[in-house]
């Protein structure tokens, strides 16, 4: 994520101002603007200069985040609605 940042920099695409802090929101999007492949119809960051920037490396990583954060979901709700303490 820092090198696609760095290079929006360069371009001249800054931080989102609802980001500047550091809270870290942008890494979701980042992930799944990543892991669709194409830009979206109403895009809240500069999905194109995203995808323009990555490499398949980040690509690879966003499709696993993706992919583990819904097993753990729904590893989540297998523990929660069947298994009782």
């Amino acid at each position: 994520m820092k090198t696609i940042e760095r290079k929006m920099l360069a371009e001249g695409i800054d931080i989102p101002w609802w980001d500047e802090k550091g809270w870290g929101f942008r890494i979701s999007i980042f992930t799944s603007i990543l892991a669709r492949g194409k830009p979206s119809k109403y895009p809240v960051l500069a999905d194109e200069a995203i995808l323009r920037h990555s490499r398949t490396y980040d690509r690879v990583l966003a499709i696993i985040v993706e992919i583990s954060f819904v097993f753990c979901m729904l590893l989540g709700g297998i523990i929660y609605f069947f298994f009782d303490n």
